[in-house]
């Protein structure tokens, strides 16, 4: 089991960034999702977002904060930043996933979601 790492990175409009995950993803596929992904072995679980971000829509994160650690039974530990995404979407270069997308917390709760994602999102948004 690995640990991963996740990301919602929110915008100045207080919309957060979705991934839509490849239809043969193994873990929700075809689902909107945070970014993020798997901690290598030789890395921190900062220095694994960092690099996951980086690979993933070629954005330099700098304004993040982890806000929760779960451990989920056959898949392993699972840690989730809440970040801020200083530039607009068509300065991202999606290298992951299906496509990329803003949306509010509401549109979240009518969008095909990682369950445990929207969990995660009403902490962020609720508590705000």
């Amino acid at each position: 089991m690995r640990t991963v790492v996740k990301i919602a990175l929110i915008n100045k409009e207080n919309k957060v960034l979705l991934n839509l995950r490849d239809r043969d993803h193994p873990e929700n596929p075809h689902l909107w999702a945070f970014l993020g992904g798997g901690v290598d072995n030789n890395e921190t679980e900062e220095e694994a977002l960092l690099r996951e971000i980086k690979e993933e829509i070629d954005y330099e994160l700098k304004d993040y904060k982890k806000i929760k650690e779960l451990f989920i039974e056959k898949l392993g530990k699972r840690v989730f930043y809440e970040g801020k995404i200083e530039v607009d979407i068509d300065k991202l270069i999606l290298r992951e996933g299906e496509k990329i997308k803003f949306f509010t917390y509401e549109e979240t709760k009518s969008i095909k979601i990682n369950p445990l994602h929207l969990e995660i999102l009403k902490e962020i948004y609720e508590e705000k």
